[in-house]
């Protein structure tokens, strides 16, 4: 399904690879634009080269506080939009996956992020919602053992884990116009991890 990007420009952070990169596909898909943010110059390239014209890549990592300020100057054109985190179910629950405090403190610190800025950005037209998924298939879950990743799966009520194109789906809804009027939700993708 294609969700209605015709004249909007989405900042994609990762947008290079994985869950991010599925994003960017469903943008562009919608008629959209993507600015693609992440580290790795050659990924970036390759991405934007797949998504086509119109579409930009800008190497930045996002912890560079002064440089991230000066990269969404570049590229915006409008003082209202939406935002959507992308967090994890380790948020919700109180522990990753396989158990790491410092994951699901992170998470959660996102998950809190999102309701302030829905609070606080609402006035100037800012939506923010974020999504939660649990187990999907990207490079980054890859390293983890066969082992683990049942272990994971044994606890989704589906019995699988989520393909990256799953969690992109709610990420496009929040950020299209058939969300208009979501704001503040923390959607899960999990396949019935959370249960909330």
């Amino acid at each position: 399904m294609a969700f209605d990007f015709t004249g909007k420009t989405a900042i994609v952070t990762g947008g290079t690879q994985g869950i991010g990169l599925e994003i960017a596909k469903g943008i562009v898909a919608g008629g959209g634009h993507v600015a693609l943010i992440a580290r790795n110059a050659a990924k970036g390239e390759a991405a934007v080269a797949e998504l086509g014209e119109g579409n930009k890549f800008y190497q930045l990592d996002v912890a560079d506080a002064p440089k991230a300020r000066e990269t969404v100057e570049q590229i915006k054109a409008a003082h209202a939009g939406t935002i959507v985190n992308v967090s994890s179910v380790a948020g919700k629950i109180g522990g990753g996956l396989l158990g790491t405090a410092a994951y699901a403190s992170s998470k959660a610190g996102v998950n809190g992020l999102t309701k302030a800025v829905a609070k606080e950005g609402g006035k100037f037209g800012v939506r923010c919602n974020a999504v939660c998924p649990s187990l999907t298939l990207t490079d980054m879950t890859s390293i983890l053992s066969d082992e683990n990743s049942q272990r994971i799966i044994n606890g989704i009520p589906l019995g699988r884990a989520a393909q990256a194109s799953e969690p992109a789906q709610m990420v496009l809804f929040f950020a299209s116009d058939l969300a208009s009027f979501v704001n503040g939700e923390i959607g899960d993708c999990d396949g019935g991890i959370v249960l909330d």
